[in-house]
């Protein structure tokens, strides 16, 4: 997750400071996996924080791989997760 948030960040232009540096907005994200029935589920949020630590921006998804045998850990491909495949 973060190799892939460092090289869409390079793409746009997007400065990444730590914890501790001053920012314009925060990004905080959580993942969970699921499976009822047999079938998992990848469910995901992104919650943008401004300098205020006001939610400015929530941006939740889910997705279920298209093989239903599949399990928690082979279901979180990067197709699933929401990553387009880019050419090298």
């Amino acid at each position: 997750m973060v190799s892939v948030l460092d090289s869409e960040s390079k793409l746009r232009n997007l400065s990444i400071v730590s914890r501790e540096g001053t920012s314009s907005y925060r990004v905080r994200s959580y993942l969970s996996a699921q499976v009822s029935r047999g079938r998992t589920t990848i469910a995901w949020v992104w919650d943008v924080y401004d300098r205020d630590q006001q939610r400015a921006l929530r941006l939740p998804a889910r997705n279920r791989p298209a093989r239903p045998d599949a399990t928690p850990g082979a279901a979180a491909d990067d197709l699933v997760c929401g990553k387009s495949p880019r050419p090298d």
